[in-house]
């Protein structure tokens, strides 16, 4: 190619990199969303801050029905409104994970305790402002279409 090319088409040329410029940070932002459990984990989302008994309270209640959880597929995270953090509680996540976009996505007050309940298409099943029985998460989650083929499926 030559310089006359160039010279031609330098203004397509500058579109496109401030095109993939303005691309490249919103997809990476995605990433770092719940995206990446889509059709493989169902979800419960608990946040409050670090220190809030009620939180702790629920996450003590679930964790104690591991293997429920491990039949249903599911990832229990914690976001923190106080350190702005999201930290795995029960399974492991694919991706360093956005605390701002998961609070956009499911729109989450900064300043309350909510336990939010995901399916594995990504969509919010349940969302509380209070600590839930876990046997409510499980019969919500067992009521599903997709859990139902699941257990169909494991007989």
């Amino acid at each position: 190619m030559n310089k006359d090319f160039f010279k031609q088409n330098i203004h397509s040329f500058t579109g496109l990199l401030v095109l993939l410029i303005g691309i490249i940070p919103g997809s990476m932002k995605a990433q770092r969303s719940l995206a990446n459990f889509r059709w493989k984990n169902r979800l419960v989302l608990i946040h409050s801050t670090h220190n809030d008994p009620k939180a702790q309270n629920q996450l003590d209640n679930l964790l104690k029905l591991e293997k429920e959880l491990e039949d249903r597929d599911m990832v229990i995270l914690f976001l923190d409104s106080q350190l702005k953090t999201v930290e795995v509680k029960f399974g492991s996540p694919p991706l360093p994970l956005d605390y701002a976009a998961i609070l956009d996505e499911y729109k989450l007050d900064p300043y309350y305790l909510y336990v939010v309940l995901v399916g594995k298409d990504g969509g919010a099943k349940m969302h509380k402002n209070r600590v839930v029985d876990p046997w409510q998460i499980f019969a919500l989650i067992d009521k599903m279409p997709m859990r139902r083929a699941e257990m169909e499926n494991e007989n």
